[in-house]
């Protein structure tokens, strides 16, 4: 059988770069389809991975470990189920933009592509009288702005906040489900999670009203699984992490985003030989799929990685351009070998980044935590293991490295507004 199979749609946020393994079957090419956000504008240090950083350092009071249920994978975003004006909808967490935006009953295109819940102002409803539009790297939408109540499903956070009711949309709603789309997949909109400068005029951030409402602390985390995955907002439950070791934590940069510095990247423990200016803003944004790097980097990581002997014979149906931007780059493949004995025989990826308080940090990922994305397909019965690029070069933003869902999946990833950091735990939830 051909097991180099699946061109992959497009997730594509921050920086219109992402490439994942999405709908159709193994034999099928799929469609493109884009969520990108709109802008407007000396040592490790160990944390404890349950404890809540807050201004005085101690534990959270306000705020319980509720964990919420992440839907998707990586090449579909991931979802959490949010109330608007009372309505319950499925909002793609996208860290790497502001604002919040769902499909409304005036919109005849979000339900020809397939949106079957729609938002209906009520009695309790404003229109602000004033229109928002969005431009993704693919798609773009249109909308009112309303304000209204909006909550977290399954907690009590609950705010009144200026949101987007789309009324007009291009190629931003396509449902397509995960693992080849044999796993139903179809959100009804996005909440950035995103600082505040990446929400539009006017526009409001969920993060930011929870925390301004004195609802939590200004911190949430998630884990994002090959398939699923966990959302915590201003205290993290440790047991239902599953984390294996101390979270590491570095400083945010003055971005804009939710960025950090990335000192060197590693291949098998051994340096690519860049530094940070070559790397430039290192964002850490949920909504994207795949590590993106500068083309340099990706160049010289994929030709490393596609001349390892063992990488070439673990994919005889492979090209050898489909980690290296060319050919099949976004083509998913099935292997001679065993996930496990890929991890063992091919290298890992680390990522050294300045630790907050001085020193360095390492994030360490396997092969198939970073640039082989295992999916799982069942055919004819049979259950086989697809793996697909993690990698792609950012040709939009040169200077632009993107810490995507690729390069999230094996760590409980924490983002602390209260202290301005950003910190990494290995995790074994998602295994």
């Amino acid at each position: 059988m051909n097991s180099g199979v699946v061109r992959s749609f497009a997730f594509v946020s921050l920086a219109g770069l992402v490439v994942g393994c999405g709908s159709g079957s193994p034999d099928a090419l799929s469609g493109d389809e884009g969520t990108t956000n709109t802008t407007d504008g000396g040592g490790s240090q160990p944390g404890d991975a349950a404890a809540v950083p807050t201004a005085d350092g101690g534990m959270s009071e306000k705020s319980q470990a509720t964990t919420i249920a992440l839907t998707g994978c990586p090449s579909s975003g991931y979802a959490a189920t949010f109330t608007v004006g009372g309505q319950p909808f499925d909002l793609i967490v996208d860290t790497g933009s502001g604002n919040l935006a769902v499909a409304s009953s005036d919109c005849p295109s979000c339900a020809a592509a397939g949106v079957s819940q729609v938002y209906t102002p009520g009695s309790m409803a404003t229109d602000q009288g004033r229109v928002v539009n969005s431009q993704y790297g693919i798609g773009m939408w249109t909308g009112e702005l309303y304000r209204d109540q909006v909550g977290l499903m399954g907690t009590s956070l609950t705010t009144s906040m200026n949101f987007v009711a789309i009324h007009s949309e291009e190629q931003f709603f396509s449902p397509s489900g995960c693992n080849f789309g044999a796993v139903p997949f179809a959100p009804e909109g996005i909440v950035g999670f995103g600082p505040t400068r990446l929400a539009s005029s006017m526009a409001d951030v969920f993060m930011n009203r929870v925390v301004a409402d004195g609802l939590v602390p200004n911190l949430f985390a998630v884990e994002l699984c090959p398939l699923g995955g966990q959302l915590w907002i201003g205290a993290i439950d440790a047991q239902a992490a599953a984390t294996s070791d101390a979270t590491l934590f570095t400083p945010i940069t003055a971005s804009g985003f939710y960025s950090v510095t990335l000192d060197d990247l590693q291949l098998g423990g051994q340096s690519m030989g860049f530094s940070a200016s070559d790397f430039g803003t290192t964002i850490v944004d949920t909504g994207t799929t795949v590590l993106a790097l500068p083309e340099p980097v990706f160049t010289a990581l994929t030709s490393t990685i596609t001349s390892n002997s063992v990488f070439v014979s673990s994919f005889p149906a492979a090209s050898g351009n489909w980690l290296s931007g060319q050919d099949n780059q976004s083509s998913c493949f099935e292997s001679t070998h065993s996930g496990a004995d890929l991890d063992a025989m091919l290298p890992g990826i680390t990522f050294v980044m300045p630790g907050t308080g001085g020193g360095a940090i390492s994030v360490s990922l396997t092969a198939t935590e970073s640039y082989l994305q295992p999916v799982q397909y069942t055919m004819n019965g049979a259950n086989k293991t697809y793996y697909c690029g993690g990698l792609l070069p950012n040709t939009q933003r040169t200077t632009t490295t993107i810490l995507g869902a690729a390069a999230m999946s094996a760590h409980l990833v924490v983002f602390d507004g209260v202290n301005n950091q950003i910190g990494f735990a290995p995790q074994t939830h998602c295994k």
